[in-house]
């Protein structure tokens, strides 16, 4: 019998990276919500992408395999969750970050809280000229309010935090007393924030990069479904890829930050998140290097998903395909939707692969 890969399905990275990164400083960032966790753990089953019959899933949280959609061309895997059900020593293991529970020395997990870390990103894209006008760290209240990106629109972020969690957004120096008190507690948690000025986003891309045998690198960019508010909820793959100006200026940027995630010490996959937007004459500008994620990304996903499913399931008209993550209806066919998670009880779909007209904006 082969050997079994445990996949680790550990979303809640950035949960453990804010803890190690306040390390002894008295402060102490808050755990997740139970329901951010279990969804978190739901959407971490889309990893069975990358597994083969028989491997083992770990998720922080249990999750019921009746959610788990039957998806030609997907294997059946084992679910396991929680600090009892670990990988055993010497383990195959392929993780979605460096961060507990992995089977990592600790010195490789702390490297990875730090490049994941928002001002890392905002210190290289500074570093780049790439950075957003005004973008700064802040360590109070008082110092954000008193920075001239505080005139207008603005969002300040803790360095850890995903699907637009641990930030505040405002607009002015005016604030409601919910957003002192939000701008207060992500303070005394993180000790520091990130803070840059809220512009109109007109295209939300990731860039990633993988190793592969030989030293050869793989990249892909695709489009990311944001909403208004910055929160994340999809991924769009094209073929070709979306067709940005900019796409030789990207590659190069890749490598340099690769570069620079190699001195730091980290090595593996990692994607970056940046966008276009929409300057103050009304003339599209290039923001490359929001944040950058040293682990997989649900771009790398939403590839693996088209390659390994939705090509297979469409055949050759599946040249523009969206994995989606909320709520919606099930379809009548399967004519351009698949279902991948859905509740048992209720005929939902929490994620699925939707095969777009190659035209769709």
């Amino acid at each position: 019998m082969s050997k079994r890969t445990w996949i680790l399905g550990n979303l809640d990275c950035e949960d453990d990276w804010a803890r190690m990164r306040a390390g002894d400083s008295g402060r102490w960032p808050r755990r997740l919500p139970l329901d951010v966790l279990q969804r978190a753990s739901l959407y971490a089953s889309l990893l069975r992408v990358f597994a083969n019959e028989g491997d083992v899933l770990w998720t922080p949280a249990p999750v019921d395999p009746a959610r788990l959609r039957p998806v030609p061309g997907l294997p059946d895997i084992e679910l396991v969750h929680g600090p009892d059900s670990l990988p055993p020593a010497g383990a195959d293991v392929l993780a979605w970050a460096a961060a507990p529970p992995n089977p990592i020395p600790r010195e490789r997990v702390a490297v990875a809280a730090r490049v994941n870390d928002r001002v890392f990103a905002l210190r290289l894209a500074e570093r780049f000229g790439v950075a957003l006008a005004g973008s700064q760290v802040v360590k109070s209240l008082e110092e954000l309010l008193a920075t001239e990106v505080a005139g207008g629109p603005w969002v300040a972020k803790a360095p850890h935090g995903t699907a637009g969690r641990n930030r505040v957004l405002g607009r002015g120096r005016q604030l409601e007393e919910n957003q002192r008190g939000a701008v207060a507690a992500l303070l005394a948690e993180h000790g520091r924030l990130v803070l840059q000025p809220w512009v109109r986003r007109t295209f939300d891309f990731g860039l990633w990069l993988q190793p592969e045998e030989g030293g050869r690198w793989r990249r892909g960019i695709s489009e990311q479904v944001i909403d208004a508010r910055g929160r994340f909820q999809g991924v769009v793959v094209s073929d070709p890829p979306p067709d940005l100006d900019a796409a030789a200026f990207l590659e190069t940027l890749g490598t340099l930050v690769r570069d620079h995630l190699d001195q730091a010490g980290y090595e593996g996959r990692f994607g970056i998140d940046g966008f276009e937007y929409e300057g103050v004459t009304g003339a599209p500008l290039l923001m490359p290097l929001l944040e950058i994620n040293a682990r997989m990304t649900f771009g790398m996903v939403a590839h693996a998903l088209v390659e390994r499913v939705a090509r297979a399931h469409w055949g050759e008209s599946a040249t523009r395909v969206a994995l989606r993550f909320g709520r919606a209806g099930e379809p009548e066919t399967h004519d351009t939707r698949l279902p991948l998670l859905g509740a048992p009880d209720e005929p939902l779909m929490h994620a699925w692969l939707e095969k777009l007209e190659p035209t769709e904006a």
